[in-house]
């Protein structure tokens, strides 16, 4: 249980840094976003699905120890957090979005992410 009180908690957070970000935009800038990151949604979450099925298929087969597991994991969420974070500062950028914007938005997907990694670290030890 304490381990979902902190995801969600997590997620409550990265929502108000999001909405707050968002009123500080114009609304043409607010148009512009709802098609910028619609194709690299899908993308995102189906790496996303990828690293969860690697991990839970291994939990089920014992294929390496459930440590390395985790910290392969773990390393796996890193990277993904890392590449996407990336990939969404550069896709603002050449739209012309403020910075304070992007740091923002960097900020709330990172938090999110980071609470996701502890919370399976949480339920999984």
């Amino acid at each position: 249980m304490p381990a979902f009180i902190f995801l969600l908690i997590g997620v409550f957070i990265s929502m108000i840094i999001t909405e707050r970000a968002n009123k500080k935009l114009e609304m043409e800038d607010k148009a512009k976003l709802i098609g910028l990151f619609s194709g690299q949604r899908i993308y995102n979450f189906g790496m996303l699905i990828a690293i969860f099925s690697i991990y839970f298929m291994n939990t089920q087969l014992e294929i390496i120890g459930r440590l390395p597991a985790l910290v392969l994991y773990i390393v796996l969420l890193i990277v993904y957090i890392i590449f996407t974070n990336y990939r969404a500062q550069s896709t603002l950028r050449i739209n012309g979005f403020p910075d304070a914007y992007i740091r923002s938005h960097l900020i709330a997907t990172s938090i999110r992410m980071s609470s996701l990694i502890v919370y399976f670290i949480l339920i999984l030890l």
